[in-house]
């Protein structure tokens, strides 16, 4: 049993390469649009974070929001998620393009920092979940910028696929929101 159990570890270990982290979360639930002040503490938390995207944090047109962060796969709690939007564009149609700051803070093992573009569209039909519009954003382009613990020296790319519920907006966002985070050394 025991050389099974070995074995099977060290071909987990080859298929997997070692220098590379792939991870499936979901932000889910309601946020509150958070105060300035709770943004500054936040980024004071965070010494490495870049001058510019401090700026945009912090910017009077900037929304942040954190929101609990789940395993996509197990749905247990792992963390919290942070999303700040800024340069938001609607067009006549109601199809929003943005652009977002957004921290993957996991409980126990560091924090990945990512910035991208999203486009967020009205449902085609009502949602039985509450949720008002469709969000996506991707790129195959590095947009991992500053990673901490066991995350820190990566770099990597993020997609987004999700359910918004805007009926609030934007003093308060409902999340349903699915995040792949490909790392590599």
């Amino acid at each position: 049993m025991r050389r099974t159990i070995v074995l099977g570890l060290i071909l987990a270990a080859l298929v997997v390469p070692a220098t590379a982290k792939d991870l499936a979360v979901e932000f889910v639930g309601t946020a509150t649009l958070m105060t300035p002040e709770e943004v500054l503490a936040l980024a004071d938390r965070f010494p490495n974070l870049p001058a510019d995207v401090r700026a945009i944090m912090l910017g009077p047109d900037t929304l942040c929001f954190e929101v609990p962060m789940n395993s996509a796969e197990t749905g247990l709690f792992l963390g919290t998620g942070l999303d700040c939007l800024f340069n938001i564009e609607a067009d006549p149609s109601g199809i929003v393009t943005l652009e977002a700051i957004s921290a993957f803070r996991f409980r126990f093992s560091g924090t990945i920092w990512a910035r991208g573009d999203t486009t967020v569209a009205p449902l085609l039909a009502p949602h039985s979940a509450g949720a008002t519009h469709a969000t996506g954003g991707w790129t195959t382009d590095p947009n991992v910028f500053l990673t901490t613990g066991e995350f820190s020296n990566y770099i990597g790319n993020t997609r987004l696929s999700g359910l918004v519920d805007l009926t609030a907006f934007p003093g308060q966002m409902g999340f349903r929101c699915m995040w792949q985070i490909h790392l590599a050394e």
